[in-house]
């Protein structure tokens, strides 16, 4: 049984987990070793209930599938500034001189969606 703080935070924790959950029952392979993995160490007594963090970062691929479901789905739904560096740079096909501060979502940065420019 793994169980979470209910305080500051708790929405963020809450969606990473549900994209965790969501990608694992997508992907029944990694689902599989996943359980695997927990199982094992369940079975050769390194879990405690409910799980420690110290107990759950020992399993690798758990921490892999955790991280990997973050990047596809952020729990943050700010931007992240990024400045045009020197001498300008092409994004999308549009030239932008350097020195331009514009923003983008952490989900664009971390997956391959298309890039939409929206300059306000």
């Amino acid at each position: 049984m793994l169980t979470f703080p209910s305080f500051a935070g708790s929405d963020t924790t809450a969606i990473g987990l549900r994209g965790a959950l969501y990608h694992l029952c997508k992907n029944r392979k990694c689902y599989d070793k996943v359980m695997a993995e927990i199982d094992a160490a369940d079975a050769a007594g390194e879990l405690s209930t409910p799980i420690k963090y110290a107990e759950a970062v020992k399993m690798p691929y758990l921490i892999a599938a955790c991280k990997e479901a973050l990047r596809l789905h952020p729990g943050v739904g700010l931007t992240v500034p990024r400045h045009v560096p020197k001498g300008g740079a092409t994004i999308a096909g549009r030239y932008f001189s350097e020195g331009v501060c514009f923003h983008v979502k952490l989900a664009m940065i971390v997956t391959k969606h298309t890039v939409r420019i929206v300059l306000v």
